[in-house]
């Protein structure tokens, strides 16, 4: 049987003891060190490596929520569960968009607090099952930023960019998804979480956007995904402005491997900050010529913003010809396709309907294989390195030979 470590971190000495007094007679639960404050738990937790840590809420020098953050980015194998007591449920949804992973409300019993424990240990255990070790001074991937744009509208841009977050975060990665269509985003809404806190909120934040408030308006996934939330309403996308995405921007850089921005369809000014900050433009198009037409546009304006070499086209929605195929779409935009994604509306809009992601999903689809193929892209899965790329065998590739297009010549506009 493991041992589980336990570090209980409590600013009243009484409550302390009688934590410690619940698990001493648990064989498989182990007290390592005690906390009055969050700055001596985090003291601790470096000291001791625990398995899990009882944190209380209200406590002096560094609060616990504040607490909580900083040991799920900087001790991402130890696990927090939150003890508090009835009247502050604000802060325990707080605590769990930090990081906490469940929580327990005084006074407790010994056996809630020992299942609960051993639950957490468990769930923690098989979620570090099979991962790749952690290499020491692994440097930070190159392609940090990654803003998603298209000049016009339906070509799956939002779908694109939640499945590339949800996928890099199963690889272990830190990822955030900014939702940047502040009057009309649907991040949340596909992956099924409750809007507690908006960009808006985080802009009249009264202590300002700094590395502490930051995190309580992060949504968590459980997937890994933090997200930061478009605005309730449209009215409040007029509260943010250029200077509040770049230190929105900047504290998101420094936490996290990989900050994906999802834009609206058009140039306003908190887009043109984005693409400049962006390492990579991801710009999806489809086979239509109105979509063609829009990409074209889009391209000009990033040329003149010298943004060109970043610019990564994805071909979305393959697998259908309506006479425009792979060919002349690169031909039209003077670049070539950096991934094509076959079309599925079926799977996309259950994807979508029921807030799971294609990429938690394990359906032997293309379209699943294909976003797969995208984030290796990134993060080539262990299993793959080293090994040849699967061809893309979609009815698009197959159907190549034998078929014209309308377009006898490369697309201008």
């Amino acid at each position: 049987m493991d041992t589980i470590k336990v570090v209980i971190a409590d600013d009243i000495a009484q409550t302390r003891t009688d934590l410690r007094r619940l698990l001493y007679f648990e064989e498989d639960l182990e007290v390592v060190g005690e906390a009055a404050d969050g700055e001596e738990a985090l003291s601790i937790i470096d000291q001791h490596r625990p398995d899990i840590v009882l944190m209380d809420v209200n406590m002096p020098v560094m609060d616990g929520i504040t607490a909580t953050e900083k040991v799920t980015r900087d001790y991402p194998d130890v696990a927090v569960v939150i003890i508090s007591i009835q009247g502050e449920q604000e802060y325990l949804k707080k605590a769990m968009v930090a990081g906490a992973r469940d929580y327990l409300i005084k006074p407790v019993n010994s056996e809630e607090i020992s299942s609960t424990l051993r639950k957490v240990y468990s769930l923690e255990k098989e979620r570090f099952k099979g991962a790749p070790p952690a290499k020491e001074n692994e440097p930070p991937p190159q392609e940090r930023i990654i803003t998603f744009f298209s000049g016009k509208g339906g070509t799956g841009q939002s779908v694109l960019a939640v499945n590339l977050a949800v996928s890099l975060a199963r690889q272990e990665h830190e990822v955030v998804l900014v939702d940047l269509d502040l009057q009309f985003g649907d991040l949340s809404l596909m992956l099924n979480l409750s809007d507690v806190k908006s960009i808006s909120d985080l802009v009249e934040e009264s202590e300002g956007i700094n590395e502490q408030t930051l995190p309580q308006y992060l949504l968590r996934h459980n997937s890994g995904v933090h997200v930061i939330s478009a605005c309730y309403s449209p009215q409040d996308a007029e509260k943010v402005n250029e200077s509040h995405l770049q230190q929105i921007l900047d504290g998101l850089e420094k936490s996290f491997d990989y900050v994906i921005i999802d834009t609206p369809c058009a140039f306003n000014e908190l887009t043109l900050y984005a693409l400049e900050r962006a390492d990579l433009i991801m710009l999806p198009v489809r086979c239509d010529l109105a979509s063609v037409k829009g990409a074209k546009t889009t391209i000009n304006v990033l040329k003149a913003l010298e943004h060109e070499n970043k610019i990564r086209l994805l071909l979305n929605m393959t697998g259908q010809s309506y006479g425009v195929e792979k060919e002349d779409v690169e031909n039209g935009l003077g670049l070539e396709v950096y991934h094509s994604i076959p079309r599925d509306d079926k799977q996309v809009e259950l994807s979508i309907n029921k807030g799971m992601p294609l990429a938690l999903t394990r359906q032997n689809t293309e379209i699943n294989k294909s976003l797969a193929r995208f984030r290796e892209k990134f993060s080539p899965s262990p299993a793959t390195n080293g090994q040849k790329k699967e061809k893309q065998g979609n009815q698009e590739e197959q159907e190549k030979r034998g078929r014209k297009g309308l377009l006898k010549r490369p697309l201008f506009f």
